[in-house]
């Protein structure tokens, strides 16, 4: 990898060793995500993040690759555990705020970012996942056939985002942020996570990244904001602005 031939000058001391990332589905949280784990590789190239994927590959953990379903009493144990044995990990994840969670936090077992998006633009994203996804093993998202069939799923999301940000808690990302300045969010998620990112290792990282990237299976689906201005008729954005107008405004949107 691009970054990994810079010289690393220090060893961090991990006080969190499970850097979580959070975040609703379809607001880049798997681009996010793949910043982090480079990043991770970066400052600790001896790490627990293959370790955690093949605990959840042999069925230990529910979910596929670095992604798992719930973060709990029955398998945040096991996750700290492989973390002790093999080092700091990171997990992509799409959980509501809890007191289970809350409390994991607040001891410093976990450390957390979640990614938020216009719930707009996330309702077109969730249409398009729907579509790629029918023909394949996996497909997701099948009840978002259309924008009213959409909402549903993306109000559930943007609450999800919305509840984490007002915590104070987390290091909260805008997908907007993400697009247009990724070596702002990558240093300040090194900030969260514990360590210090320059600025020649953040570009490294987002390069590595783009050389890396399968459209539509790692990262964003499109990459444009704002895309429901352009795509929605003006018929479907009243329907959102209706549904969705209240978590539009208390997460930053102009409706």
């Amino acid at each position: 990898m691009i970054f990994k031939k810079l010289k690393t000058h220090f060893q961090p001391d991990f006080k969190t060793m499970i850097l979580v990332n959070n975040g609703m589905p379809k607001s880049g949280s798997t681009l996010l995500f793949s910043y982090t784990k480079r990043l991770l590789n970066h400052v600790a190239p001896k790490n627990g993040y293959a370790a955690l994927c093949e605990a959840i590959a042999e069925g230990k953990l529910k979910g596929v690759t670095g992604y798992v379903e719930k973060l709990d009493q029955d398998n945040l144990p096991i996750i700290e555990q492989i973390a002790q044995d093999q080092g700091p990990l990171t997990v992509k994840v799409h959980i509501k705020k809890d007191d289970y969670i809350v409390g994991a936090l607040l001891k410093s077992r976990i450390a957390m970012v979640s990614t938020y998006r216009d719930p707009r633009d996330v309702v077109l994203s969730l249409i398009d996942h729907a579509r790629r996804s029918k023909s394949t093993s996996i497909p997701v998202f099948q009840d978002c056939k259309d924008v009213a069939c959409s909402i549903p799923t993306a109000k559930w999301a943007a609450q999800l985002a919305l509840d984490w940000k007002e915590s104070n808690l987390v290091t909260s990302v805008r997908y907007e942020d993400l697009i247009t300045h990724p070596a702002a969010i990558i240093k300040a998620v090194g900030k969260r996570f514990g360590f210090t990112i320059d600025d020649l290792t953040a570009e490294a990282i987002i390069q590595d990244e783009r050389s890396r990237r399968k459209v539509g299976i790692d990262q964003f689906n499109t990459g444009k904001l704002s895309r429901f201005r352009e795509e929605m008729s003006d018929q479907e954005q009243e329907m959102c602005s209706t549904e969705l107008g209240d978590l539009i405004r208390k997460l930053g949107y102009e409706v």
